[in-house]
Order: C-alpha cells, then structure tokens, then sequence
C-alpha cells in the first residue's frame, strides 16, 4: 500500500484505479452529477465495499467502473484504467473482451439480466465461447463445472432448465458462475442479496467470498447495508450525494467510524458488536441532485453542523491528530476524532 494527501492508503498494484471521474444526467434545464469527482483503487484480491443510501450514486459508479451509463447518463470528467487500460478511451472491440472476460457485473435483480428464452446453458456457453475461444462441447464443460463450483448438485440437468424454473437464490447463482466461467479478475456485485430471504443472503454472500479467495478474484460489493459488508469486505468506501465522504478498512471503519454520515450509517443498523438494540437513525432525507447545498451535501441532515458546512464543500482527505490515516471529507473531523469514544449528539451517534 502507498500514501498519499488527495487518495488515502492506495493500492500499489492496482487492478483499477478511477481518478476524479464525474458522471451526469440531464435533467429538463438541469443536470445531476451522479457521481462527483470520485477516486478510488481496488487491488488485486481484494474485496472493496461501497455503501450508502439509495441515490448515493453506488450503482452508477459500479456501472462507470466498465464505461457503461444507464439512459441518457454521460461521463464528462476523470478516468477509469483497468490493468492500465483507459476504458473510457478504449475503443469497441477492447471493451468487448475485458467486459465480462475480465470485469463481470453482477446485478440484484437476476431475473432482468437473464434472457427467459434462453436456456441457461446457452446463457452460460456463448459468453465462454466468446471469451475464452473454446468449441461448443468444451463451452458446455465448463459452464457445468462452473454450475458445481457455485452450488449446483445436478449441473447437467441445470444447463437445460430456463430462468422461471429457478429460484431467485439460484439464479443468483448462475449469475455467479456466469462470471467465474469466463475467468474474471474483478467482479462487482450491485446489491447482490436484494430481495432475498436472511439465509439466502447470508448463502451467496459466503459464496462469493470464497470464490474471490479460491480465485485470487477482486470483489466490489455495492450495498446500503453497512451490517451486510461488515463480516465480506477487507476496505468500504462510504458514499453521500455522489461523493466519497470515507474510506477506510472495515475494521477501522466499523471500530472508529470518523464521517458522522458514517456513524449515522451505523447507528441505523443493528450491530453484533455492542449490547445496544436501539437504533437511531439519519434526520432527514438525501438532498436532490439538482439542488445540492452550497457546502457540505449532508450539512441539513448532520446533527454536528458548523456554520462553515453550510458553504464551503470539504475535501476528502486525512487529518486525524493520533496518526491514523483514511480519508475523510469533514470539516470537524480532527476535532471529532479527538472525542470518538464519546458518542456525538444528535441522530447520527
């Protein structure tokens, strides 16, 4: 790992590095900065979490991580480099091979990524075909190892069911093994466990993080849940109004949580930590992008305002008195670190 004052603890061999990307949407006279001068790397093996509310900008920076923009979304500023390679500049047919061959994307809702159609052996068999220049036969080998290594007791008999004949977990699954069959280095996961029962959630969520082991893969999990990514993820990046308001490693993060943003994140949610079963949740709702305030994006919601959060936006970057060292854009934050084994008032304790 290597420092520096504008990112933090970086990687030194990175698998992707994004630098000062911006990403906006149109809006009648307007436009929504969906993600706003956000920089980060993830290293190889790693699994990197990012968590926020909905509308934090989470799933539009997962997608900008493969130069792909839902809608009428653009990418007008920064870089996203895979292994070196500048995917905004990379032209169709390099996109082609590290999508899905490199970069594999999972998403929530596996039933909108499947074709209910297609079997899904042909699902499985035309990506590897594809990516990894095999014949037919050998495509459908490896799709149905791929189908055991994620679960499946009768693979062969899977690859010839459709869709509708799975459960939502299973198709999750398959997601899975979509994206280890074609020899993916780095996997992003947008909330993989939506709408899936405690156990199910708790099932893919462990497969995924033995894969990533087995396979030396780099995992970034997309989640709102910061109780979800707490036991998976080696460093989380907390998102807010689409910037990075904190990154850190989970355990750092979770024992001394700096942004109180963060805290509030954590004070919403029920912890195994602590004896506390109560929960206090975040004041308020998240700002419109259209309107964002002139300083600080969460300075209505933030029980420890100062006048100066209400104009003038802080930088994310580390400042803490004891000499830890993980970004965070506060403007209390040496202050508040001073004091963060006392709780601070207000809702996000």
């Amino acid at each position: 790992m290597g420092y520096d004052a504008r990112h933090g603890w970086t990687p030194l061999m990175a698998i992707i590095e994004i630098d000062s990307l911006r990403v906006e949407f149109p809006a009648g006279r307007g436009v929504r900065v969906a993600v706003n001068d956000v920089s980060l790397a993830v290293e190889h093996g790693e699994t990197m979490a990012i968590v926020g509310e909905s509308g934090s900008g989470k799933s539009v920076l997962a997608l900008s991580m493969m130069a792909m923009v839902p809608g009428a979304g653009r990418i007008t500023g920064g870089s996203v480099r895979y292994e070196g390679t500048d995917l905004l500049a990379a032209d169709t047919r390099t996109l082609r091979r590290i999508r899905g061959g490199h970069i594999a994307v999972i998403f929530q809702e596996p039933m909108k990524s499947l074709n209910p159609v297609l079997s899904i052996g042909r699902q499985l068999t035309d990506p590897i075909r594809f990516h990894r220049a095999v014949g037919k036969a050998e495509a459908l080998r490896i799709a149905a190892s791929s189908l055991a290594e994620v679960g499946f007791t009768q693979p062969l008999e899977t690859v010839r069911q459709f869709p509708h004949q799975l459960s939502g977990g299973m198709r999750q699954r398959v997601m899975i093994a979509m994206a280890v069959s074609c020899g993916a280095k780095l996997i992003i996961a947008d909330e993989p466990t939506t709408a899936l029962d405690v156990i199910t959630q708790r099932e893919v969520l462990n497969l995924l993080a033995s894969l990533t082991r087995k396979r030396e893969m780099a995992l970034v999990m997309i989640s709102h849940d910061l109780g979800v990514v707490a036991r998976y993820a080696d460093r989380v990046s907390v998102m807010y109004a689409g910037k990075i308001v904190e990154s850190a490693s989970a355990r750092d993060l979770y024992r001394s949580p700096r942004h109180p943003y963060t805290r509030g994140l954590l004070g919403s949610a029920l912890r195994a930590d602590t004896e506390s079963r109560q929960l206090n949740p975040i004041m308020g709702s998240p700002p419109d992008l259209l309107a964002l305030p002139a300083g600080c994006a969460f300075a209505p919601r933030c029980p420890v305002v100062l006048p100066r959060c209400q104009d003038q936006v802080p930088e994310l970057v580390s400042a803490t008195p004891d000499g830890g060292a993980w970004p965070v854009a506060c403007w209390r934050d040496a202050e508040l670190s001073l004091g963060a084994r006392h709780p601070v008032s207000g809702g996000a304790t």
